[in-house]
């Protein structure tokens, strides 16, 4: 079993820890499916994209360039860390000095970041109408991008959205 940094975050899932690839996929799935979706985050509800598919949550376990199912592969590093995702945008670490939240704009969307600088892993909402966000991703996050996002989590708090 994979342990956090962090004392309050939820132990990772650890591929070794199931039969095989299919068991492991189907846990990463149920984590997302049904300790994610219907949360509330700041008063909205949180839902997939495309509820119908696996596309998020594909998604959310590869990497890649691109965002087409095609172009992206297996992360099993972003995989294990799916327990976090609910912990996080449930705000179990608030009032934590990791534990940052903020939003911007991105190509004409309002979006959620909801970022722990402490384990360096962030979850991604996109707004949709008044009550309702969509998981976009969440992954660890490299030095560069922590760099970043610490920039664009002070300019927020400096300026707003």
């Amino acid at each position: 079993m994979i342990m956090p940094n962090c004392p309050l975050l939820p132990h990772l899932l650890c591929q070794d820890d199931y039969k095989n690839y299919t068991e492991f996929w189907h846990a990463v799935r149920d984590e997302i499916l049904h300790r994610v979706v219907g949360l509330t985050f700041h008063r909205k509800i949180i839902r997939l994209q495309n509820p119908g598919n696996n596309q998020t949550i594909w998604h959310i376990i590869t990497k890649g360039t691109t965002s087409s199912h095609c172009g992206r592969s297996i992360d099993r590093e972003r995989a294990e860390h799916v327990s976090w995702i609910s912990f996080l945008l449930s705000e179990k670490c608030d009032p934590c000095d990791s534990f940052l939240i903020w939003r911007k704009r991105h190509k004409g969307a309002i979006r959620w970041c909801v970022y722990c600088s402490k384990e360096k892993y962030v979850v991604i909402l996109e707004e949709r109408g008044h009550d309702e966000l969509i998981l976009i991703t969440a992954f660890l996050v490299t030095p560069q991008r922590d760099r970043d996002f610490q920039k664009e989590y002070n300019q927020y708090v400096k300026n707003g959205i």
